[in-house]
């Protein structure tokens, strides 16, 4: 009799195929969990804001006057005795202030006069007129014979600073006769611009 044919009767252990790609899933996402973790949480950045709260910002404004007020009437010219050659000047000094307010103290606006301009004028008199603003703490008629001075360069006033000027009105030598006893009536601008220091 041949060999007897040996047959293994002990249960046979298979590994389903689904539990076998669960198990090797299960060991790779422990691997890369095992790598997070040694790298000290480099992978996560904390963050965070902060805000500024709205504020009220003002500008600083430039403006100025002439004696307290906007618009000024020149008192106490006499005019009405003016000769050829001669002048008239303002009784008292004129205040020119500059009552803006600035956010830099120290900025100053600078002033100046412009041209005078006739309003009125019954006759030809206004052009035969020279107006001259004078910086001065008095006012003096410019003497026969000489020539007034007046400003050639701006004046510069600093926020709530104060200056004190003159406007002397001078005839020409030789006006026609036909101003004789006739009046006019002029404006003069000041002219203020807020600069740097």
């Amino acid at each position: 009799m041949g060999n007897p044919t040996h047959v293994d009767d002990s249960p046979v252990t298979r590994r389903s195929p689904i539990r076998a790609i669960l198990s090797t899933a299960g060991m790779f996402g422990i691997a890369v969990f095992v790598a997070l973790v040694a790298t000290g949480g480099t992978y996560a950045l904390w963050n965070t804001k902060a805000s500024v709260s709205a504020s009220t910002v003002t500008a600083g404004t430039t403006d100025f006057t002439i004696n307290d007020v906007k618009n000024y009437t020149i008192a106490g010219l006499d005019t009405t005795k003016m000769l050829p050659g001669r002048s008239v000047i303002t009784a008292t000094p004129l205040v020119l202030k500059n009552t803006g307010t600035s956010l830099i103290s120290i900025t100053p606006g600078t002033v100046v006069f412009s041209a005078p301009s006739a309003s009125t004028d019954s006759s030809t008199l206004a052009s035969n007129l020279t107006v001259y603003v004078k910086d001065a703490s008095t006012c003096v008629v410019t003497p026969f014979g000489t020539t007034p001075t007046s400003f050639t360069t701006p004046i510069k006033l600093s926020a709530g600073q104060t200056r004190s000027v003159c406007v002397e009105v001078r005839l020409s030598s030789n006006p026609p006769a036909t101003v004789q006893g006739k009046t006019a009536t002029f404006t003069l601008n000041l002219e203020g611009v807020q600069v740097r220091s």
